[in-house]
């Protein structure tokens, strides 16, 4: 993971930092790598040292932040299913071929790219900053990063373990009590991929990251308040381009595309199983 400067503004700062050094990883590495992928594959990193970086973690997030008021584009609920007709990124034509489907009511409770650190640091850092695919079913929310080709999952699962550490910070922020994103009693954290995306056994990463989400959310807002992390299978085939997505998710009726889709997303299953005795193992049921 390329580490940042410390002269650069963000929520994040530091973050890489903590995770490479956590993880037993010199600065040359860089978690998108698929050559650190296979080598931390076979030196698992125990429980309680990923309890401890997800504490660090949270440390630094909030450490970084600033005094400026939190921008109202931040964990707002508001699908964007435009999408170029050329475009041939299999992540990006898959989620927004979810929003369309969403648009077109054939789906419901889901939502894509929700701003997670607009504005909470300065007007210019981290308005890339966004979460995937997110749904939300009773009083759970689930943020997804969606992965098809793409880095690695240690890589997607640092990601969404930032952005829900994010999350729980702005859970204490009155700024955004009346977003329905802050409604709910549990936080997924997801990584979403195809099968052919993981490769080796991540079930040590799983357990703990889910550990310390499970940690820090009992810590910093209540034990009462449910998070889970783990990594999850899609299988559904990826639309060629924009211009197919819209022809078979955005049209009326429904194309059989957009119907293998709308189950595959109903589907979604383990990548890999809890560990039998893991306390999160009931926050593992798929929503």
């Amino acid at each position: 993971m390329k580490l940042e400067r410390r002269s650069r503004q963000g929520l994040f700062v530091g973050t890489d930092l903590a995770i490479c050094r956590a993880l037993g990883l010199d600065d040359t590495k860089q978690l998108k790598q698929r050559t650190t992928y296979r080598e931390l594959s076979r030196r698992p990193v125990a429980v309680d040292v990923l309890v401890d970086l997800t504490r660090c973690l949270y440390g630094l997030i909030s450490s970084n932040l600033g005094e400026r008021t939190p921008s109202t584009e931040n964990w707002r609920w508001m699908p964007k299913a435009k999408i170029h007709p050329g475009n041939r990124s299999p992540e990006v034509i898959l989620e927004r071929s979810i929003a369309l489907l969403v648009e077109r009511k054939h789906m419901k409770g889901w939502c894509n790219q929700i701003p997670v650190a607009s504005g909470l640091v300065d007007s210019r850092s981290d308005k890339r900053a966004a979460v995937d695919l997110a749904s939300i079913a009773g009083d759970r929310l689930d943020l997804y990063e969606l992965k098809w080709k793409s880095d690695t999952p240690i890589y997607a699962s640092f990601e969404i373990l930032r952005y829900g550490l994010a999350y729980l910070l702005c859970r204490g922020n009155p700024a955004y009590a009346s977003l329905e994103t802050m409604k709910v009693e549990a936080l997924g954290l997801n990584v979403l991929a195809p099968p052919s995306y993981y490769g080796f056994d991540l079930g040590w990463l799983q357990a703990g990251l889910d550990a310390g989400i499970r940690t820090v959310a009992h810590e910093q807002l209540s034990p009462d308040f449910r998070a889970s992390f783990r990594f999850l299978v899609v299988r559904a085939i990826p639309l060629g381009s924009g211009a197919e997505a819209m022809a078979t998710c955005g049209a009326a009726p429904l194309g059989l595309a957009g119907e293998a889709l709308v189950r595959a997303m109903s589907e979604l299953t383990p990548a890999y199983p809890p560990l039998p005795d893991s306390a999160g193992a009931d926050e593992l049921a798929l929503p």
